[in-house]
């Protein structure tokens, strides 16, 4: 059985007989069920609905493909776009302590050259300047930035904006240079544990492996994005 939605193999222990539905592994769509001629044939599909925090801006399904795949994208299209938001509870946090340690900072400072203070006293904070500028960025960015992923005229993207950040990197890669999409499990070392975080990749027909989306915390938005890129490699 062909799955309506992607047009992947949904083997024999997927399909759920005497409830007249069955799942496909591949986009994860549930699929209804009738019989015909004493055969079990698919009637319909429900894609599953995006993981919590992704907001789905474009859908248009990949059209058919009737000749070249870059004539099918070129010609017709075809787009996704999904996006989230980095605002966290620790955000919060964050920006609350940012203000604290800069204010800190900007004090010193000013009774240094309200002083004229020994060089040394404007000198020995700087790697805290430097912390606390950081900081500062990385509360600013949690508020106003967003992720977004997709596909666009050909080319799977990830972007981050609008504030620039070192530590978040865009990333852009050809659908006609990609085999497929995958994803793989990173841990993140802290002082006392480790988290999980998620990278979505392209595996290169070089053979190359490149990361289009990286650090993500959920698993499950982790794959529910790298099953949408992989209906414009079809």
């Amino acid at each position: 059985m062909e799955c309506p939605s992607c047009g992947a193999l949904v083997p024999p222990e997927e399909i759920r007989a005497s409830r007249r539905i069955a799942r496909c592994p591949s986009c994860d769509a549930t699929i209804d069920l009738i019989e015909s001629d004493g055969t079990l044939i698919p009637a319909g599909f429900r894609a599953p609905p995006p993981p919590d925090r992704l907001t789905i801006e474009i859908d248009e399904a990949p059209p058919p493909r009737t000749g070249s795949y870059r004539e099918a994208i070129e010609t017709r299209g075809g787009r996704f776009v999904a996006s989230f938001r980095w605002f966290r509870p620790v955000t919060i946090f964050l920006t609350l302590f940012a203000v604290m340690w800069n204010g800190f900072l900007l004090m010193w400072y000013s009774i240094a050259f309200s002083t004229s203070a020994p060089v040394m006293m404007l000198v020995f904070p700087l790697i805290h300047v430097a912390v606390g500028v950081g900081i500062g960025l990385y509360a600013l960015a949690g508020w106003f930035n967003r992720t977004r992923i997709g596909v666009e005229n050909g080319a799977a993207f990830c972007k981050h904006g609008p504030i620039p950040t070192p530590f978040k990197r865009s990333a852009e890669v050809r659908l006609d240079d990609v085999d497929l999409f995958e994803v793989d499990r990173k841990l993140v070392r802290t002082n006392r544990s480790s988290v999980e975080r998620w990278n979505v990749r392209a595996r290169l027909r070089s053979g190359k492996r490149k990361v289009l989306a990286s650090g993500l915390e959920d698993e499950e938005m982790a794959r529910y994005l790298a099953r949408k890129l992989e209906r414009f490699l079809r």
